[in-house]
């Protein structure tokens, strides 16, 4: 090896190592910016619907975009909600159904709000505790996310989910702080190790909400949806814990006699293990 080789040698491989260390230190953020009306370009129109409907059956026609999802400044995809779930004429019916969509309305994933579970959890701690089911396009398992409420010095704010794939289960908790001027989460893996922050700026009408990975930590696709729809979800979360009680209130006033389960939600509590006869 010649001299001037020898001498550049070691400043091309400090150099590389600096690049694969930026490289690893990436810090992710997504955005899930909710927009203050529902009138938009991209829902324009009776024949826009129509299209919409038209690229994913799972745009039904009470399905309304209500934010944008994005990810590092750079669009990626829509937030929509069921319009019709939640404005049920019946306050025992109402449910909150949050879908995600990519940029060309494709269907990534559904947050829907699982009525049976979330009244059997409000009546067990008479406190408003949700419980959600996750669907997403590309995954075989469905993913359960709810409130928990934990006894301390301080009462915590805490959602918790797993998820389950081939191999191994990984365990997260979403974690309210304390104080905050907004919106704003911790999540964490496997106990105490953080992974995101999930930083909210709500407005009388919409919101935006930064999730911000920590360096170095590459979300795998199930992870991403599962934050993404929830940040969609966090708007309503105070309305969907209100109604809940009040139908608790309901039914232990016997005001109300029988829970009737959208029949989409009822399949979902079919067991996969029964035998046909």
């Amino acid at each position: 090896m010649s001299k001037e080789k020898a001498k550049t040698a070691p400043k091309k491989k400090a150099a590389s190592k600096k690049k694969a260390a930026e490289k690893k230190a990436v810090k992710l953020r997504y955005n899930v910016d909710m927009w203050r009306t529902g009138v938009h370009r991209v829902e324009m129109g009776i024949k826009k619907k129509e299209q919409q409907r038209a690229k994913s059956r799972q745009f039904t026609k009470d399905t309304d975009i209500i934010g944008e999802v994005s990810k590092d400044g750079e669009k990626i995809g829509y937030i929509a909600i069921r319009e019709g779930a939640w404005k049920e004429e019946q306050i025992e019916k109402q449910r909150l159904i949050i879908k995600y969509f990519t940029d060309s309305l494709g269907w990534k994933a559904t947050l829907e709000e699982l009525t049976a579970r979330s009244i059997a959890n409000t009546l067990s701690c008479d406190n408003g505790t949700p419980f959600f089911m996750i669907n997403e396009s590309k995954s075989e398992r469905l993913t359960y996310i709810r409130k928990v409420y934990k006894t301390h010095k301080w009462k915590l704010n805490l959602y918790t989910f797993e998820i389950v794939y081939d191999n191994h289960v990984d365990f997260f908790t979403i974690r309210k702080d304390r104080i905050s001027l907004g919106e704003d989460y911790t999540v964490y893996k496997n106990g105490d190790t953080q992974i995101a922050r999930i930083d909210g700026k709500r407005f009388d009408i919409g919101g935006q909400w930064n999730i911000d990975f920590t360096e170095g930590f590459k979300p795998k696709l199930e992870l991403l949806n599962v934050l993404i729809t929830f940040a969609g979800a966090i708007k309503f979360m105070e309305d969907v814990e209100s109604r809940l009680k009040k139908v608790v209130k309901m039914i232990k006033k016997g005001e109300i006699e029988k829970i009737e389960l959208d029949t989409q939600e009822e399949l979902l509590y079919l067991n996969p293990r029964r035998v046909a006869i």
